[in-house]
């Protein structure tokens, strides 16, 4: 499987150490200083007008909405405890119609392992005022996810199945909160989300991430980036319901299927599993699990193949293929691995291969590959916790991606880890038909020791193991292909029966993920035989990521954004890129002005390259894209280190943005650690030009500080 090669460019890091003198502050950190004056590089993506303009576009709110909070934890009665309390205090300019303030309550039931809460906000205001509601609702919301954090932490090491809901309450009717964020308005019945949460997380993380730009720099801002740092680090179950076998069947009655997810129980016995498990005992113990880079993210890939396109590892003797193992069996790898597809064969293609064919519409899928993966502390490490050598070979995750290689996957249950659907495989599924990549919406499988779950390449998955959990989670995984040319299209044939991944031509024309994995793997899949080159010759990557961007595919607008950068998409592409981001979002700040007087089509001075921090911008904003925060903070840097014509406040704020994107980039996971040090260390720099003492009250008051020690926290 492989994702899109984002490359790491970090060139403002080259401009920092081409530039400066590097000295030893009195905290101990080590500062490089910025460019200096006859530093002449300049960023190739945008002129300096065009930086300083788009940087001046970006809003930013500095007023510091303050607000008071207490723990109060009074009964009320014996139905209902008044946990905390949040509120804007009014001051001798404030009218009483500004009033806001909240409750956090909790709610007695019957349900012994649900715990009921309940944000109650009474707030006058009007859609001008909507941040003063905002700063007290975050508030209780983080107040709620600390409790919700707390019941997760103890789950850990106890068998507890006791969870939490959060109902919302608004005083007023007309509240604009309520219409913004599917919040229930006076009258309603409360519903719940299956997250746990009475709101639309999904219409409401867009908001949030515009918010913490907006308001960066002052306490909601910060406020706001707390609560989503928290909101990523739940763990919240998918639910399996008929509901997707319905939307199956009224899918095309003819021709593969898409859009795929299918629980599948007990597909292997417990005898089954305990056989396994013994193979793979000793397949741990000798250290055999594969330590090759994985082809996502290029850590570890603590994989065993048994099976590859279509054929076992190794030969297997067919006299002894219905004997059981012994222990002088697995004295050798192939031995191994050959045990453990006479284990698994009969239950793969007896069992669960007629269950895939029928739920993915076609006769003619096949298994590809079969493959072992294992997550999380493996025995070993227990064993030899001073050992360095095994810690780097432990991996806890797996990042989301589609898959290119297979159309098909099954990943099956080792052991009962994944069983309270807060550890193992996840998915972010689109809302609404769009799709986002931000873990704030993420939503484990919850599968027992045995279980399965089939999947589409279409659907976005990876794979997180909380390290506290202090044990490995181990799946089966199955790929699936289908090679024939079923195809609900129909269309191209010829080109259909001669590629290796036909499932992936003729996506539909709303199919935006379609057109992006196509584009990804006619651009990445690499076959030994060159059989690779027949689909990047049947398609036009670059056309289908713009298709795809224009419907507000965020994926395709970050692999465009980089491509943009690179300089390899044609000028002509200007307006076609500009009309679309305009009409996805007008407010777009990062969008370059149409120079005046020059008729469009005919604009000289309009280049691709700077439509890479736009595109970015969108897919971060509104798609929640952890590579678009990094690169289009990455550029932002890189203008900080080389335009000398910024003036102090245009400086500050691109320092300021970039920190708070690489901050919302590590909460999902992405390693940005390193360019936040060296943030830190530009900032120190400025800060001491302006002969700031570090440390000193000062210093911690810079906005960049604040930022930099809420992401290091």
């Amino acid at each position: 499987m492989t994702t899109h090669n984002h490359s790491k460019r970090w060139r403002w890091t080259v401009a920092l150490l081409v530039a400066c003198l590097v000295s030893q502050l009195n905290t101990g950190l080590i500062v490089a200083f910025t460019t200096t004056a006859n530093q002449n590089h300049v960023a190739s993506s945008l002129s300096t007008s065009t930086a300083t303009a788009e940087i001046n576009k970006v809003t930013h709110l500095t007023k510091n909405i303050i607000v008071e909070e207490t723990e109060i934890n009074h009964q009320v009665d014996e139905n209902l405890t008044i946990l905390f309390a949040a509120r804007i205090p009014i001051d001798d300019d404030s009218s009483p119609s500004s009033n806001c303030e909240g409750l956090l309550l909790q709610k007695n039931s019957d349900e012994s392992n649900i715990h009921h809460y309940q944000a109650h906000i009474t707030c006058h205001h009007d859609a001008h005022n909507v941040d003063d509601f905002l700063a007290v609702f975050h508030k209780l919301l983080i107040q709620y996810l600390l409790i919700e954090n707390d019941l997760y932490e103890h789950q850990l090491h106890h068998d507890d199945s006791t969870s939490a809901i959060l109902s919302i309450s608004l005083e007023n009717d007309d509240d604009a909160a309520a219409a913004s964020f599917s919040f229930p308005q006076n009258g309603e019945d409360s519903t719940l989300a299956n997250d746990g949460i009475q709101m639309d997380l999904s219409k409401y993380e867009p908001f949030l991430n515009s918010f913490i730009i907006r308001h960066r720099g002052t306490e909601q801002g910060n406020t706001s980036l707390i609560l989503h740092k928290l909101l990523c680090e739940r763990r919240v179950s998918y639910q399996f319901s008929n509901d997707d076998k319905y939307e199956m069947e009224q899918q095309q009655s003819s021709g593969r299927r898409r859009n795929v997810v299918s629980h599948h129980p007990s597909v292997l016995s417990p005898s089954v599993i305990s056989e396994v498990q013994d193979i793979l005992d000793v397949v741990k113990s000798k250290q055999w699990l594969s330590t090759n880079p994985d082809s996502v993210d290029g850590l570890p890939s603590l994989h065993l193949n048994l099976i590859t396109n279509g054929k076992p590892l190794f030969d297997i003797d067919e006299e002894k293929e219905t004997q059981t193992h012994h222990d002088d069996e697995l004295a050798t790898f192939p031995q191994c691995i050959n045990s453990l597809v006479k284990v698994l064969r009969p239950h793969l293609y007896d069992n669960l291969l007629p269950a895939a064919r029928k739920v993915l519409n076609s006769s003619t899928v096949e298994i590809s590959d079969v493959f072992i993966r294992s997550y999380g502390v493996q025995p070993s490490e227990e064993e030899s916790a001073d050992d360095d050598g095994d810690k780097s070979k432990t991996r806890f995750g797996l990042s989301p991606h589609f898959d290119v290689t297979a159309y098909a996957t099954c990943v099956m249950a080792l052991d009962a880890v994944a069983s309270s659907g807060k550890q193992g495989l996840y998915t972010i599924p689109p809302t609404n038909g769009f799709h986002t990549s931000s873990s704030v919406l993420k939503k484990f499988f919850p599968l027992k020791r045995g279980d399965g779950v089939v999947h589409t390449f279409d659907i976005l998955h990876g794979v997180d193991v909380d390290p506290r959990l202090n044990q490995p989670r181990t799946s089966l995984i199955v790929w699936f292909t289908d090679c024939s040319g079923n195809d609900a299209g129909g269309e191209e044939k010829d080109v259909n029966s001669s590629v290796n991944q036909p499932w992936l031509l003729n996506p539909a024309e709303d199919d935006d993920i379609g057109k992006f994995v196509l584009a990804l793997a006619s651009e990445k899949s690499v076959e030994e035989d060159g059989s690779h080159l027949k689909l990047k010759g049947a398609v036009d990557p670059l056309q289908l990521y713009i298709s795809s961007a224009a419907q507000g595919n965020v994926f395709s607008m970050t692999a465009l954004g980089q491509m943009c950068d690179d300089g390899v998409v044609p000028d002509d592409q200007c307006d076609v890129i500009r009309d679309f981001l305009l009409a996805l979002d007008s407010s777009n700040p990062f969008v370059p002005n149409v120079e005046s007087g020059v008729s469009r089509g005919n604009n000289p001075q309009c280049k691709c390259e700077g439509f890479a921090n736009p595109l970015w911008y969108h897919a971060a904003i509104h798609g929640g894209h952890r590579v678009a925060q990094v690169s289009l903070a990455d550029n932002l840097m890189l203008q900080y280190m080389t335009d000398q014509n910024l003036t102090v406040e245009e400086k500050e704020s691109m320092i300021l943005i970039a920190s708070i994107l690489l901050t919302q980039a590590l909460h999902q996971g992405y390693n940005s650690l390193d360019m936040l040090h060296r943030i830190r260390d530009v900032e120190c720099s400025r800060l001491g030009d302006a002969g700031v003492e570090i440390p000193s009250e000062a210093f911690f008051e810079s906005a960049v500080i604040r930022v930099l020690l809420l992401s290091m926290s």
